[in-house]
């Protein structure tokens, strides 16, 4: 999926993992009512007013712009932009946390820390791993890698419950003597 601000285009697949934090940080999403995209991006262009002098260098690094380049640019079409890569980014984090997003004695998890937690979990999947390496690298592949990673630990549980299963279910009897034998 290609967006398009002012004559620059930028695959939404190649947004790294820091810039989304980042743009999850400068927008507020948290402070933020939506249920859907059309209403994120009504809640974005309500928020701008207060926002877009975080939003802006954010989205300038994204493509690749200049501040003059901005200047033709309508608030509706950044806020179009914003909330497809805001979108991308919740619908791919949903993928990656199927249980509840509740922190134990809390409300629920403010997004910037559920990001934070799949770099914790990889990072002590993969020592080799730290978050500044994950902030740099594509969110597309990072949110594949903790799917993939939520997946093989949840098989990997079942297994584990089927093996008990099957244990428990033998019963086993000291022979009375070996005369069969």
């Amino acid at each position: 999926m290609k967006l398009k601000l002012h004559e620059k285009e930028l695959n939404v697949f190649s947004v790294s993992f820091g810039q989304i934090e980042d743009l999850i940080k400068a927008v507020k999403l948290d402070e933020l009512e939506f249920g859907n995209r059309e209403e994120l991006k009504i809640s974005l262009i309500q928020s701008f007013p207060n926002t877009i002098q975080d939003v802006l260098p954010i989205v300038l690094e994204m493509f690749g712009l200049e501040d003059d380049d901005l200047k033709n640019v309508k608030i509706d079409s950044l806020a179009d932009t914003v909330s497809l890569i805001l979108y991308f980014a919740l619908n791919e984090l949903s993928k990656c946390f199927t249980n509840n997003n509740q922190k134990k004695g809390s409300n629920d998890a403010p997004f910037f820390d559920l990001l934070f937690e799949v770099q914790l979990s990889l990072c002590e999947q993969f020592p080799s791993l730290n978050p500044i390496e994950l902030r740099h690298e594509k969110a597309k592949e990072i949110f594949l890698l903790i799917q993939r990673l939520n997946k093989s630990r949840n098989e990997s549980k079942n297994k584990n419950v089927s093996e008990e299963h099957v244990e428990n279910d033998v019963i086993r009897r000291p022979a009375r003597d070996d005369s069969w034998f």
